[in-house]
């Protein structure tokens, strides 16, 4: 079983010093400002998933049905 760890341990460390090597290149509020999309973005995923969960329990709205549009 230690066999098998051991590699586990090896990409741990190269994924560590690869993050380390970005924070290097990678300026300090271009950084922040990737930070802040990503928690956006969870937020974004977050949202759809409660409207979907609200609509599988019959608490969301009815979708909307089609509608005529005259177009001149």
């Amino acid at each position: 079983m230690a066999q098998r760890v051991r590699p586990l341990r090896r990409a741990a460390d190269i994924e560590d010093r690869f993050w380390r090597a970005l924070e290097e290149v990678i300026p300090p509020r271009t950084r922040a400002h990737l930070r802040n999309a990503r928690r956006e973005v969870l937020l974004a995923i977050r949202e759809l998933l409660d409207y979907a969960i609200a609509r599988a329990e019959g608490q969301g709205s009815a979708p909307r049905k089609p509608r005529r549009v005259k177009v001149e």
